[in-house]
């Protein structure tokens, strides 16, 4: 496959994006750029592609529906982290190959239809540059023959289909990773605002249409400490309900017009993932379950991590150095396993988080992610796998990196983005790298 012509911002029926809008958000002001990796490559400006591409078919169409491999952040639109119809490696894996880049950004690939989708598009077979592009600032999703991609301050979206460049939105700053359900994207963004924004349709002549704004949420600043709100994170989506939450503030939202069910004050936000009724929110050094009927307190535990949680059959792994299993019915700790793996300390090392433009601690400490009765987590960089039920370790992988970023997985497989940069260098590069079993 080739590169990708440069196509010119204004050019919206010709080459490049069809159409382009700006999203103004309700009463904004700029914030300071966010934290976090500059991507690129060769190519700058997005066009037609004319390449033959396979179809990424209907997965993740639902947000507890079962996902057969990582096709988006967190795996499913209720962000949690299992993939229930999907195996990775069960034995001491090998390198199948690796793409060494040089600007490269933490990131979850998504994989589907035999191609890895980070930025640039790897053949899964043997890392074949399919197309040579800029690495996303948040892990992309495919849904419904359609790649969402976070690229530092637009949402964009590509059919697979037939291989074109559709429609962009852009953000003042880059938005959290794009949460998809029935043709919708809810992405979190500054400053307490939400949005969901439709997929592409076709108008009245049968020409492309562009997306619009199904509805977008402000949060309010808080009246009396006088505080701007946060940022939302990626949100989770389940049933008729949006669930997001600021680093304050824990949100029921209408999927379809964003009216708001109940509010939760007294929180300490962060990616929530919700599982048969509860959601479950990292709170920096615990984890606490809250009910997704008005979002009250269930339980907390002693243990957690800042970053996203995953929960399988009736587990809540989180990974802070040590890897965490919690029981979902009490918040007890069943087992915890020290990962090997020299982690770096929060804040020390140059990261960004999928989702959390202030937690420097995803770095160190990525989300877990479960498959086939194996809990697949990273420990600077080091990958390890273990048995979910006991918190044996299987294996551990060495990549040699300074960090390795949550695995996706797929077909017995893992890919990887590692970085090979140390925590004084200015720039990040590294690799993106598959693991198999021999």
């Amino acid at each position: 496959m080739g590169k990708r012509s440069p196509g010119a911002p204004g050019e919206g029926g010709q080459r490049g994006w069809r159409r382009r809008r700006v999203l103004a958000t309700a009463g904004a002001t700029t914030m300071g750029a966010l934290a976090g990796c500059q991507s690129g490559s060769d190519d700058t400006g997005m066009s037609d592609r004319s390449d033959e591409h396979e179809s990424a078919g209907t997965d993740s169409g639902s947000a507890e529906g079962a996902a057969t491999g990582s096709r988006m952040y967190r795996v499913d639109a209720a962000n949690s982290g299992h993939l229930s119809e999907a195996r990775g490696p069960q034995e001491q894996p090998v390198e199948k190959w690796y793409e060494a880049r040089t600007t490269i950004s933490f990131i979850t690939p998504a994989v589907a239809d035999g191609t890895v989708h980070v930025g640039p598009e790897l053949a899964a077979s043997d890392g074949t540059v399919n197309w040579d592009g800029d690495f996303y600032e948040r892990s992309p999703a495919i849904v419904d023959g359609r790649r969402y991609s976070v690229t530092f301050t637009e949402l964009n979206t590509v059919s697979l289909d037939d291989t074109l460049n559709e429609w962009n939105y852009y953000f003042t700053t880059n938005p959290s990773a794009p949460t998809v359900v029935d043709g919708v994207a809810y992405l979190g963004y500054e400053r307490g605002q939400l949005y969901a924004l439709t997929t592409p349709g076709e108008d009245e002549e049968g020409f492309q249409a562009d997306g619009e704004e199904v509805w977008s949420f402000q949060q309010p600043d808080d009246p009396e400490s006088g505080l701007e709100t946060g940022t939302f994170y990626a949100p989770a989506v389940a049933g008729d309900t949006v669930y997001a939450s600021s680093p304050t503030h824990l949100y029921a939202l209408t999927a379809s017009d964003g009216s708001q069910k109940w509010v939760q004050t007294d929180v300490t936000g962060g990616v929530p993932t919700v599982v048969d009724g509860t959601i479950y929110l990292p709170a920096g050094e615990k984890i606490v379950a809250r009910s997704t009927t008005d979002g009250s307190k269930e339980w907390e535990s002693r243990v957690g991590s800042p970053n996203p949680v995953a929960v399988a059959d009736g587990v809540v792994y989180a990974n802070h150095n040590k890897l965490h299993a919690i029981d979902t019915t009490d918040g007890s700790v069943l087992w915890q396993t020290e990962l090997p793996g020299a982690a770096s300390t929060p804040g020390e090392f140059p990261t960004q988080g999928d989702s959390s433009p202030d937690l420097t601690s995803f770095g160190p400490s990525p989300p877990p992610v479960v498959a086939d009765g194996t809990v697949y987590a990273c420990s600077g960089g080091t990958i390890s796998a273990l048995d979910a039920a006991s918190g044996g370790i299987q294996w551990s992988y060495d990549t040699n990196g300074t960090a390795a970023w949550t695995p996706a997985v797929a077909d017995g497989e893992l890919y990887v983005v590692v970085s090979d940069a140390s925590p004084m260098d200015t720039d990040i590069y590294g690799r993106v790298v598959a693991l198999t079993e021999p």
